[in-house]
Protein backbone atom coordinates (compact mmCIF):
# COMPACT_ATOMS: atom_id res chain seq x y z
CA UNK A 1 0.00 0.00 0.00
CA UNK A 2 1.19 3.55 -0.76
CA UNK A 3 1.17 6.99 1.31
CA UNK A 4 -1.32 8.86 -0.47
CA UNK A 5 -1.66 12.75 -0.49
CA UNK A 6 -4.94 14.11 -0.73
CA UNK A 7 -5.40 17.28 -3.32
CA UNK A 8 -9.25 18.44 -3.38
CA UNK A 9 -10.60 18.86 -6.92
CA UNK A 10 -14.18 20.19 -6.32
CA UNK A 11 -16.48 21.24 -3.87
CA UNK A 12 -20.45 21.31 -4.04
CA UNK A 13 -22.25 23.82 -2.02
CA UNK A 14 -22.99 20.74 1.04
CA UNK A 15 -19.25 20.59 1.32
CA UNK A 16 -19.39 17.39 -0.69
CA UNK A 17 -15.56 17.00 -2.16
CA UNK A 18 -14.06 15.01 -5.22
CA UNK A 19 -10.75 14.27 -3.99
CA UNK A 20 -7.62 13.14 -6.22
CA UNK A 21 -4.87 11.45 -4.37
CA UNK A 22 -1.89 9.55 -6.38
CA UNK A 23 1.11 7.72 -5.83
CA UNK A 24 3.23 7.02 -9.40
CA UNK A 25 0.57 6.51 -12.02
CA UNK A 26 -2.20 5.32 -9.93
CA UNK A 27 -4.80 7.52 -9.17
CA UNK A 28 -8.18 7.30 -6.66
CA UNK A 29 -11.16 9.33 -6.24
CA UNK A 30 -12.75 9.81 -2.89
CA UNK A 31 -15.97 11.54 -1.81
CA UNK A 32 -16.06 12.63 1.43
CA UNK A 33 -17.71 15.33 3.43
CA UNK A 34 -14.61 18.13 3.89
CA UNK A 35 -15.08 19.12 7.14
CA UNK A 36 -15.16 15.85 8.64
CA UNK A 37 -13.28 12.99 6.97
CA UNK A 38 -9.49 11.75 6.57
CA UNK A 39 -8.05 11.50 3.42
CA UNK A 40 -5.59 9.24 4.71
CA UNK A 41 -5.89 5.32 3.88
CA UNK A 42 -3.56 4.26 6.40
CA UNK A 43 -5.99 2.71 9.19
CA UNK A 44 -5.64 -0.78 11.69
CA UNK A 45 -8.52 -2.82 11.41
CA UNK A 46 -9.99 -5.02 13.71
CA UNK A 47 -9.01 -7.98 14.38
CA UNK A 48 -8.28 -8.64 10.63
CA UNK A 49 -11.90 -9.57 9.81
CA UNK A 50 -13.51 -8.62 6.61
CA UNK A 51 -16.46 -9.35 4.76
CA UNK A 52 -16.43 -9.71 0.61
CA UNK A 53 -18.76 -6.93 -0.84
CA UNK A 54 -18.29 -8.54 -4.40
CA UNK A 55 -15.80 -9.57 -6.87
CA UNK A 56 -14.80 -10.34 -10.33
CA UNK A 57 -12.48 -10.36 -13.62
CA UNK A 58 -12.02 -7.42 -15.44
CA UNK A 59 -10.06 -7.76 -19.49
CA UNK A 60 -11.14 -11.71 -20.18
CA UNK A 61 -10.04 -12.61 -16.53
CA UNK A 62 -6.41 -11.07 -16.79
CA UNK A 63 -7.54 -9.14 -13.31
CA UNK A 64 -9.27 -9.89 -9.86
CA UNK A 65 -11.04 -7.11 -8.14
CA UNK A 66 -12.52 -7.32 -4.81
CA UNK A 67 -14.83 -4.88 -2.51
CA UNK A 68 -14.76 -5.58 0.89
CA UNK A 69 -15.91 -3.84 4.66
CA UNK A 70 -14.18 -3.93 8.05
CA UNK A 71 -14.10 -2.38 11.02
CA UNK A 72 -11.34 -0.02 12.13
CA UNK A 73 -9.66 -1.11 15.49
CA UNK A 74 -9.44 2.43 17.26
CA UNK A 75 -11.02 6.08 16.94
CA UNK A 76 -14.11 7.09 18.24
CA UNK A 77 -17.56 4.40 17.12
CA UNK A 78 -16.19 2.27 15.41
CA UNK A 79 -19.39 0.14 14.61
CA UNK A 80 -20.49 2.74 13.14
CA UNK A 81 -17.52 3.55 10.90
CA UNK A 82 -17.43 0.99 8.18
CA UNK A 83 -13.83 1.29 6.22
CA UNK A 84 -14.12 -0.06 2.77
CA UNK A 85 -11.33 -1.76 1.04
CA UNK A 86 -10.87 -1.83 -2.44
CA UNK A 87 -8.21 -3.98 -4.50
CA UNK A 88 -7.43 -5.16 -8.26
CA UNK A 89 -4.30 -7.58 -8.92
CA UNK A 90 -3.19 -9.27 -11.97
CA UNK A 91 -4.80 -13.05 -12.32
CA UNK A 92 -2.12 -15.98 -11.17
CA UNK A 93 0.40 -13.59 -9.59
CA UNK A 94 -0.21 -13.96 -5.67
CA UNK A 95 2.67 -12.03 -5.21
CA UNK A 96 3.39 -8.18 -4.30
CA UNK A 97 4.04 -7.26 -7.64
CA UNK A 98 0.94 -7.96 -8.64
CA UNK A 99 -0.84 -5.84 -6.95
CA UNK A 100 -2.25 -2.73 -9.13
CA UNK A 101 -5.05 -1.34 -6.35
CA UNK A 102 -5.12 -1.82 -2.58
CA UNK A 103 -6.68 0.53 -0.80
CA UNK A 104 -9.08 1.49 2.36
CA UNK A 105 -10.89 4.30 3.85
CA UNK A 106 -12.75 4.74 7.04
CA UNK A 107 -14.83 7.57 7.76
CA UNK A 108 -17.31 9.25 10.30
CA UNK A 109 -20.23 7.74 11.09
CA UNK A 110 -22.33 6.60 7.52
CA UNK A 111 -25.46 8.76 9.27
CA UNK A 112 -23.41 12.07 8.50
CA UNK A 113 -21.93 10.58 5.12
CA UNK A 114 -21.74 7.71 2.62
CA UNK A 115 -18.52 6.05 2.25
CA UNK A 116 -17.63 6.02 -1.22
CA UNK A 117 -14.13 4.98 -2.39
CA UNK A 118 -12.99 4.80 -5.91
CA UNK A 119 -9.52 3.84 -7.35
CA UNK A 120 -8.39 3.68 -10.90
CA UNK A 121 -5.22 2.07 -12.53
CA UNK A 122 -3.69 3.73 -15.17
CA UNK A 123 -0.72 1.58 -14.82
CA UNK A 124 -2.04 -1.31 -17.21
CA UNK A 125 -4.08 -1.23 -20.78
CA UNK A 126 -6.70 -1.00 -20.45
CA UNK A 127 -7.47 1.43 -17.46
CA UNK A 128 -9.74 -0.23 -14.64
CA UNK A 129 -11.89 1.68 -11.47
CA UNK A 130 -12.97 -0.18 -8.86
CA UNK A 131 -15.82 1.17 -6.69
CA UNK A 132 -17.04 0.24 -2.88
CA UNK A 133 -19.43 1.76 -1.33
CA UNK A 134 -20.87 2.39 2.35
CA UNK A 135 -24.51 4.07 2.97
CA UNK A 136 -27.43 4.33 5.35
CA UNK A 137 -29.45 1.36 6.32
CA UNK A 138 -32.50 2.97 4.32
CA UNK A 139 -30.35 2.85 0.94
CA UNK A 140 -31.62 0.54 -1.70
CA UNK A 141 -29.87 2.09 -4.58
CA UNK A 142 -27.48 4.24 -5.44
CA UNK A 143 -27.09 6.18 -8.96
CA UNK A 144 -23.41 7.03 -10.40
CA UNK A 145 -22.72 9.30 -12.74
CA UNK A 146 -19.14 9.64 -14.41
CA UNK A 147 -17.23 12.58 -16.07
CA UNK A 148 -15.52 10.19 -18.74
CA UNK A 149 -16.56 7.35 -21.11
CA UNK A 150 -18.26 5.46 -18.81
CA UNK A 151 -22.01 5.58 -18.47
CA UNK A 152 -24.38 6.40 -15.62
CA UNK A 153 -25.15 3.40 -13.73
CA UNK A 154 -27.77 2.66 -11.12
CA UNK A 155 -26.07 -0.18 -8.30
CA UNK A 156 -28.58 -1.91 -6.32
CA UNK A 157 -27.32 -2.39 -2.29
CA UNK A 158 -26.96 -4.93 -0.33
CA UNK A 159 -27.05 -5.43 3.57
CA UNK A 160 -24.96 -7.73 5.90
CA UNK A 161 -26.62 -11.06 7.70
CA UNK A 162 -27.25 -10.37 11.29
CA UNK A 163 -24.42 -12.36 11.65
CA UNK A 164 -22.08 -11.06 9.63
CA UNK A 165 -22.78 -7.97 11.79
CA UNK A 166 -22.31 -9.30 14.81
CA UNK A 167 -18.78 -10.94 13.99
CA UNK A 168 -17.85 -7.72 12.47
CA UNK A 169 -19.22 -5.37 15.76
CA UNK A 170 -20.94 -3.26 12.41
CA UNK A 171 -24.06 -1.26 12.85
CA UNK A 172 -26.28 -2.32 10.06
CA UNK A 173 -25.61 -0.56 6.67
CA UNK A 174 -26.26 -0.90 2.73
CA UNK A 175 -22.93 -1.98 0.63
CA UNK A 176 -22.14 -2.41 -2.98
CA UNK A 177 -19.29 -2.82 -4.97
CA UNK A 178 -18.33 -2.55 -8.72
CA UNK A 179 -15.35 -2.34 -11.61
CA UNK A 180 -15.15 -1.61 -14.93
CA UNK A 181 -12.72 -1.39 -17.72
CA UNK A 182 -12.21 2.25 -18.05
CA UNK A 183 -11.09 5.68 -16.42
CA UNK A 184 -13.94 7.97 -14.75
CA UNK A 185 -14.71 10.33 -12.40
CA UNK A 186 -17.59 10.08 -10.24
CA UNK A 187 -19.27 13.18 -11.04
CA UNK A 188 -22.36 13.08 -8.96
CA UNK A 189 -24.32 10.17 -6.58
CA UNK A 190 -28.19 9.79 -6.01
CA UNK A 191 -29.18 7.46 -3.06
CA UNK A 192 -32.78 6.52 -2.81
CA UNK A 193 -35.50 3.91 -0.96
CA UNK A 194 -36.82 0.59 -1.78
CA UNK A 195 -39.49 3.34 -2.84
CA UNK A 196 -38.04 5.57 -4.73
CA UNK A 197 -37.68 8.28 -2.73
CA UNK A 198 -34.55 10.45 -3.02
CA UNK A 199 -33.00 10.44 0.47
CA UNK A 200 -29.15 11.88 -0.69
CA UNK A 201 -27.91 13.64 -3.73
CA UNK A 202 -24.11 14.34 -3.73
CA UNK A 203 -25.03 17.39 -6.36
CA UNK A 204 -23.11 17.90 -8.95
CA UNK A 205 -19.30 17.59 -8.39
CA UNK A 206 -17.11 19.09 -11.49
CA UNK A 207 -13.62 16.45 -12.21
CA UNK A 208 -10.70 18.58 -13.12
CA UNK A 209 -7.40 17.42 -14.18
Amino acid sequence: MSTWAGNVRACNRRGICVVLTAALSLCVVILLSSASASTSPRFRLAHHTSVRLASGGLVHGRFRWKVSVSRPADGPQPRLRPCISVSLRAAGNPGPEGVSIDDTECRRPIVFFPNILASVDELHKPTMTVIGMALVRRAATVRLYFDGPARARTIRLRTLSRNQQLRMGLAPYSYAGLAFAGNSCVSRFIVRDSAGKIIDDGGRMRCRS
